[in-house]
């Protein structure tokens, strides 16, 4: 969030790992950066611990009852709550690829390098996510 939310001034990423939004149970971990520019996040699942890194550096980790218990959906979020300032506001948030694979989990350097291995061939879209 550019502008900051949530009872904090920005810039920050908040990453959360929920149990329960209707009891509002979450953990979560807040980076104070700014993030303009192009950016890589790669979140991991696997052993009972959820993962948070960008550009290669791991932010947050959760697990136990905060580990994800069912299908989870793709959402990419603009939200503007409670800043403490009024007036006009924008955020230009592009998203250059997404990638996802089900079968394993990956390093971000190896998330990197299938990306790039994709755009090295010739293809620039594939979608294999399954809809439920």
């Amino acid at each position: 969030m550019p502008n900051g939310g949530w009872g904090a001034p920005g810039p920050k990423l908040d990453t959360t790992s929920w149990y329960s939004a209707d009891a509002g149970d979450r953990v979560t971990h807040k980076l104070v950066s700014s993030l303009q520019g192009w950016h890589t996040m790669v979140i991991t699942a696997v052993h009972g611990v959820a993962t948070y890194s960008v550009d290669g550096h791991k932010l947050f980790s959760s697990g136990g009852k905060y580990f994800p218990r069912q299908s989870m959906s793709i959402n990419f979020n603009t939200w503007f709550v409670d800043l403490p300032f009024t007036g006009p506001r924008a955020w230009d948030m592009r998203v250059n690829w997404f990638y996802y694979n089900a079968d394993r989990a990956q390093s971000p350097a190896d998330v990197q390098k299938a990306v790039n291995d994709l755009y090295d061939s010739g293809t620039h879209y594939v979608n294999t996510v399954p809809k439920h």
